[in-house]
């Protein structure tokens, strides 16, 4: 029944594997059902996904055999809650004896009907009761509930049904969609950086320093097994000698002598004896000095 006591006689099913009810449009348009706007995903089998609900109803339930027992059920409107069940009829010359004497939640079960509620694991759980009752194979198990007895199970009913109905569902919250969504637009990270790539990497995390001012201080990497670079000194000292020369024409090098005085008073240079190794790192500066709209623009180069 309804809020405004609108009563109406409707076939159900108990599914323990659906987390949610379902009522259909028809009852929920019949009773005058007040509904809350809400768009919601559905998940069945094999993930099959409907987003045809939009609304969700509360309602009263109980057993047409007990009236005065009702249950509160919350359930998601959809226009057709499943097929018509059950598939098939069943014959009315099976007799199963463990059956005798039960008062049946759904006396007419034997007739394929409309059904305009799924109570989901909720109700299920609130209205299942302890009495069950078994007979021999492929005949029905009844279950005693709060509405009456109801049967599940398969019935020898002829050859088998070509239709399979299932009914358990799941209700997919925001946070479940955002997460497939992100699964499903999640780019698989590959590492692309070379071997000595990844040895500069490792060398700041097991060396860095992070200094006063939020700055970081690493010392620079050395690649091992390396090439023999040759001796380049002398080629160094005579574009050195040549470029001095040439400076000294223009009147230009009193300012590289500038500059090159304030690599080693600034600490980024130092003296080196020429007789320790072969080869040298920043050992010959060659200045470039060029004038560009009155500003003077100072290029360094380095040979080793």
């Amino acid at each position: 029944d309804s809020s405004d006591g609108s009563m109406m006689e409707a076939r159900a099913i108990l599914d323990s594997g659906s987390s949610a009810s379902f009522v259909s449009e028809r009852l929920a348009q019949c009773l005058h059902l007040p509904r809350t706007n809400q768009n919601t995903r559905i998940m069945g089998v094999a993930g099959f996904v409907s987003n045809s609900a939009r609304s969700i109803a509360t309602f009263r339930v109980s057993s047409v055999h007990r009236p005065a027992k009702k249950f509160a059920v919350t359930a998601v409107v959809v226009s057709r809650v499943t097929s018509d069940l059950p598939l098939q009829p069943v014959p009315a010359d099976q007799k199963w004896d463990h059956l005798s004497g039960l008062q049946l939640a759904d006396p007419s079960f034997r007739q394929p009907g409309k059904i305009d509620l799924l109570l989901g694991v909720e109700i299920f759980a609130e209205v299942v009761l302890h009495g069950r009752r078994c007979g021999v194979p492929e005949s029905p198990v009844a279950f005693e509930t709060q509405f009456g007895w109801v049967l599940a199970g398969s019935t020898s009913s002829g050859s088998p049904a070509q239709v399979v109905a299932t009914h358990h569902a799941m209700l997919l919250s925001v946070d479940d969609l955002l997460r497939r969504f992100w699964e499903v637009e999640k780019i698989a990270i590959k590492d692309c950086h070379t071997p000595e790539e990844s040895a500069v990497v490792d060398h700041f995390k097991d060396h860095h320093t992070h200094l006063e001012d939020g700055r970081f201080s690493v010392p620079l990497p050395k690649k091992n097994q390396v090439k023999p670079l040759g001796e380049s000194r002398s080629q160094a000292v005579r574009r050195f000698l040549t470029f001095e020369r040439s400076l000294h024409l223009k009147g230009q090098f009193p300012e590289v002598r500038t500059v090159s005085d304030e690599y080693f008073t600034m600490g980024h240079a130092t003296a080196r004896d020429s007789s320790i190794s072969k080869h040298f790192y920043n050992e010959v500066i060659i200045a470039k000095v060029k004038r560009q709209r009155g500003t003077l623009h100072t290029y360094i180069t380095t040979a080793s």
